[in-house]
């Protein structure tokens, strides 16, 4: 009976008492200035318990970490004429348990037991804030007391914010749509970076792409989005899930920087070790924080905060000096890094209550910046792989023009071969038909065989000249060609060699229809690469064999030999640009060859090692 009596005492006072009233007439819609709060060690205090005197107004309604409960008191008039349905929010996510007491003439209309250690089908409304739903007939007014606590240390604030229902319902729905927009984009590039990372093969592209996906489940389980999705109502998973996050993003956000600028101990020394102990020391932290779930050693969230800030200044310090350094890409990555400290810096804002203006805009500016990250990490990848691809171009055509300077002493000397026939027979034309013409000793028949064999003299050097143009020139059609012919042709250059040829063909007189030139300067490559080898490591019997099978596209050639076959280290990037097999070469032979078969003959190649040696399978289209 005493707590009845005292319940009535406690709520005569306050109706009578001078106290702040929001009026709906009124535009503001943030009630800060209205409500007037304390904080105690006791968490189980009802509303009649509650001493007035406690209440006070403050300035600032964010209290921080902190183990007190805060209790809060609120009166609301509808001063119009007509009745009003409007919701209280409170804006922080991320509240263990807030207790709502709403009084109609110092009766107990509503109770709301809600916050996120409750389950979530407590809630009237599935929403990612604590929301309670309020009506007042017009000139009616109610007292709202809260009681807000956190068994997870985390951010307190009694702050309400006040909305008419379709309002919120209406900011609610922009809300879904920005996320669902937010969560699109970063899909899309989410799924470009790791289609990039398929092709290329290059690791930043992977480490981004798992960056990406982690940011994305960090800030919806940070933001509970995931209560939208009703995915999970268990909100000390989504608060592990964005701590976890936290740290495996910083250690992404170290290992980023290794594979996208390729710093290493030869190029960038104290950048390379720098980020190796800060990937350590976070990798500590994640395993600390992974212990601290399962209860098996305390962490505090000091240090943690502590190296998550020296990382992102030490982060951004690095890629302003490789800016100055102008690497490649480092433009584009420094505005991700100016994105991602307006993201951290803006969320510290909100968390400590320094945004009031809108807590659906809050969290939908720090997506933005997110994505923003996201966004200029990927045009920075892009920028990289452009540079590159010009690089490969001009390399591509500085290799075309070195392999043809490689070979022309091989030409040269195949010229004055096949042409040292012809000149001997024309010396020795001209000799006798100038001892005819001095001894007046002319035979008309004679004459005739001499000027018959200077015929043939010029046709040899046009067949000769024309070879020759087709071997330096790129412009060629495709001829009906004998293999064996134009394997023995590719030979000629080489017949002072010692060595042995074998042929596994059907027959000799297999027709081909093909590019005959390139096909001669493809042939050169492979046949001196394998006289290279032999000579390198002394074979003393060195045997080229030429494999001849049909295949769907066309025909398989292959060209096997004896030399001992390709080292391990060399094996993957054989046809990679300066990438040689022997301390002599340049790297460029194997890598014309592979340019050769896939853009003039549509094919592929295959390496392979055998007892004997190396065999390459060569498929040309037909």
């Amino acid at each position: 009976m005493y707590k009845v009596i005292f319940f009535f005492l406690t709520f005569s006072l306050f109706v009578f008492a001078s106290e702040d009233v929001f009026v709906f007439s009124q535009s503001n819609q943030i009630l800060d200035k209205y409500q007037k709060t304390f904080l105690s060690d006791d968490n189980s205090l009802k509303p009649y318990e509650m001493n007035e005197d406690l209440f006070q107004k403050r300035e600032k309604n964010v209290f921080g970490r902190t183990k007190k409960t805060v209790y809060s008191k609120l009166i609301i008039l509808n001063d119009t004429n007509i009745s009003h349905t409007f919701v209280l929010v409170n804006p922080r996510v991320g509240i263990d348990f807030l207790d709502i007491w709403v009084f109609k003439n110092n009766i107990l209309d509503k109770q709301f037991l809600i916050g996120d250690m409750r389950p979530l089908k407590n809630r009237e409304r599935i929403s990612r804030y604590s929301v309670c739903e309020i009506s007042l007939l017009p000139n009616e007014s109610v007292k709202v007391f809260s009681k807000i606590y956190s068994t997870t240390n985390g951010v307190l604030e009694s702050n309400w914010l006040m909305l008419e229902k379709n309002e919120f319902d209406k900011n609610t729905q922009n809300d879904l749509l920005w996320w669902g927009l937010y969560s699109g984009i970063l899909i899309a590039l989410i799924f470009y970076n790791f289609i990039y990372f398929t092709i290329i093969k290059d690791k930043a592209f992977l480490i981004h792409t798992i960056y990406a996906v982690t940011s994305f489940i960090t800030y919806l389980a940070l933001y509970e989005i995931f209560y939208y999705l009703d995915f999970t109502d268990n909100f000390l998973f989504l608060n592990e899930l964005s701590y976890l996050g936290v740290y495996f993003s910083m250690i992404l956000q170290m290992v980023l920087p290794l594979y996208f600028f390729n710093i290493s101990k030869t190029n960038y020394k104290k950048i390379y070790y720098f980020l190796k102990f800060m990937i350590a020391i976070f990798s500590l932290l994640l395993i600390a924080y992974i212990g601290r779930i399962f209860h098996l050693f305390p962490i505090g969230f000091d240090i943690g905060s502590v190296f998550f800030a020296i990382g992102l200044v030490g982060n951004f310090i690095i890629v302003l000096y490789l800016v100055l350094q102008k690497e490649v890409g480092s433009f584009y990555y420094m505005f991700a890094k100016i994105f991602l400290i307006g993201s951290v810096f803006f969320t510290s804002y909100v968390v400590y209550g320094g945004f009031k203006e809108s807590i659906f805009i809050a969290s939908s500016i720090t997506s933005f910046f997110i994505l923003g990250e996201i966004f200029f990490i990927t045009l920075a990848l892009s920028t990289k792989v452009k540079t590159i691809k010009n690089q490969k171009e001009n390399l591509e055509k500085i290799a075309t023009l070195q392999n043809r300077y490689t070979h022309l002493g091989e030409y040269i000397t195949f010229i004055v071969h096949q042409w040292r026939r012809p000149v001997s027979s024309l010396g020795a034309v001209v000799s006798n038909m100038k001892f005819t013409l001095q001894h007046d000793t002319i035979n008309k028949n004679e004459l005739l065989e001499n000027l018959e064999d200077l015929q043939k003299i010029t046709n040899d050097f046009n067949i000769i000249t024309k070879e020759i143009h087709e071997q330096l020139s790129s412009n060629e059609d495709k001829e009906i060609v004998n293999l064996y012919d134009a394997i023995q042709k590719a030979l000629n250059y080489f017949r002072n060699e010692n060595l042995e040829v074998k042929y596994i063909f059907p027959n000799l007189d297999l027709i081909v229809n093909t590019y005959p030139a390139s096909l001669n300067q493809l042939l050169i490559i492979f046949i001196s690469n394998a006289i290279n080898i032999f000579k390198l490591r002394d074979i003393k019997t060195p045997i080229i064999t030429f494999i001849y099978k049909p295949h769907q596209l066309g025909f398989i050639l292959t060209i096997k030999d004896n030399g001992g076959g390709v080292e391990k280290k060399v094996f993957k990037d054989i046809f990679t640009p300066l990438v040689s097999t022997t301390k002599e070469g340049f790297g460029i032979g194997l890598y014309i060859a592979i340019q050769i078969i896939q853009k003039k003959f549509e094919g592929t190649i295959n390496i392979k090692n055998d007892k004997e040696g190396a065999a390459f399978d060569i498929v040309f289209k037909i």
